[in-house]
């Protein structure tokens, strides 16, 4: 069992299940998600708004899609409201029944259906804790978490949630799903919020999925002069949801004006050990460990989801960007050309530059 870093240690309930495949499988798996897959694609048969374990597709596409439909919701003067559902063991409950009944649906059937179900039915499962193994039990729920096929029958489980949606944004990454609404004036925002929610409610009532009211978030999006006329009240199968300031959605942290200052802090926090431990171990190590040490802790952390965040005050950026000119500066960076050029570059260039740079390595 892993934990899922967050609640009490000693909770069985904040641990999940990871399957361990034997090499002939994974291989097998991979064969076969490769030809599902392209199937899949051909034919255009998972929704647009999935993001998770596709090609050609990525956490940082799936912030994009979100932010640019929030800053454009802002700068048209709406108020939007955003609903990061969080499923109960998600992975866990899927009912293989229901499952094998969209898989027919999208033409997935004969042999693949059948390998499929092979795969899934009669699972033998047990834990190791301390080197001591526990009984198997025979498990007919839900799919292999750590699997190589295992994420495939979960997005295929979750595509048709958006039809049960009618005024809604989407974003699907796995089991992070967020729905938004955005409009003029915060009541109705907030009425359709709640239809939709009791739609959601609803299709997971039918698909043996669960919410948890109490990990789910909800925010309001808006320009800073805005001011909130009321608290909204929105709510999960009768649950309360409050509003939050402060939302991490797939690494990055949203607040309410997309301001990014959360996030900037967690960035520059992240990247403070690696600054430090270049700085005081690059005389030992060659320029090339060194760029592997910087990709690894510092450059990692900074570009991720930069497309989403990277647009911001100037103030902000180069507070940040000056943590990133303080690695540059120690002697074995300097000395590349690139560096040097940029080093010499006004300060209010160098973020401007540096996502230039990042956007030509996008396109390119």
């Amino acid at each position: 069992p892993q934990y899922t870093k967050k609640g009490d240690t000693t909770d069985v309930r904040n641990y999940r299940p990871i399957s361990i495949p034997s090499s002939i499988s994974k291989l097998i798996e991979k064969l076969f998600l490769k030809r599902i897959n392209k199937y899949l694609n051909k034919f255009k048969l998972l929704k647009p708004c999935q993001f998770g374990f596709r090609a050609s597709s990525s956490t940082n596409l799936a912030l994009l899609s979100l932010t640019d439909f929030l800053k454009t919701s802002i700068d048209n003067g709406n108020f939007t409201g955003s609903v990061f559902l969080d499923f109960t063991k998600a992975f866990d409950t899927i009912s293989h029944n229901i499952l094998f009944s969209k898989l027919e649906s999208l033409g997935i059937t004969g042999p693949s259906l059948t390998f499929i179900k092979n795969y899934l039915l009669d699972r033998e499962q047990s834990v190791c804790i301390g080197g001591v193994n526990s009984n198997v039990k025979i498990y007919n729920q839900g799919v292999p978490q750590g699997s190589i096929l295992g994420p495939l029958p979960f997005c295929i489980y979750i595509n048709d949630l958006p039809d049960c949606l009618q005024d809604s944004k989407v974003i699907l990454y796995a089991d992070d799903t967020t729905i938004s609404i955005s409009h003029k004036s915060l009541p109705t925002l907030i009425n359709m919020l709640n239809k939709e929610l009791t739609n959601v409610v609803e299709w997971c009532r039918l698909n043996n999925l669960i919410l948890n009211p109490l990990k789910t978030q909800f925010m309001v999006f808006k320009t800073s002069q805005k001011m909130l006329p009321f608290i909204p009240q929105v709510f999960i199968d009768n649950h309360f949801i409050p509003a939050s300031n402060c939302v991490c959605f797939l690494g990055v942290i949203l607040d309410p004006h997309l301001k990014f200052t959360n996030h900037i802090l967690y960035v520059k926090q992240k990247t403070a050990f690696g600054i430090r431990s270049l700085i005081k171990s690059h005389p030992f190590f060659s320029l090339e460990a060194l760029l592997s040490l910087y990709f690894a802790f510092i450059h990692s952390h900074i570009t991720y989801g930069i497309t989403s965040w990277g647009n911001i005050h100037i103030h902000h950026g180069e507070t940040l960007i000056f943590r990133l000119y303080s690695t540059f500066r120690i002697r074995p960076f300097a000395l590349l050309p690139t560096v040097h050029f940029i080093l010499m570059l006004p300060r209010s260039f160098r973020l401007t530059v540096f996502l230039q740079c990042l956007a030509y390595l996008i396109f390119t």
